[in-house]
């Protein structure tokens, strides 16, 4: 099953915080701690020229 969500950083680690220890929740976890840790921002991507200066990710 896939879940998306909004949150902030911080809400997200309280998240991860509030289900410390509880049985069966391990992976879901390891999971969300391993996409907190991904870098999905556009920092450090310039757009060519004649390229809108905002970019946007397509998944």
């Amino acid at each position: 099953m896939t879940i998306q969500f909004e949150a902030t950083t911080q809400q997200v680690k309280q998240l991860l915080n509030a289900t410390n220890g509880v049985e069966g929740l391990d992976d879901v976890r390891t999971a969300i701690a391993n996409n907190l840790a991904d870098d999905d921002s556009q920092k450090g991507e310039v757009p060519a020229e004649g390229d809108n200066a905002v970019i946007k990710r397509s998944e």
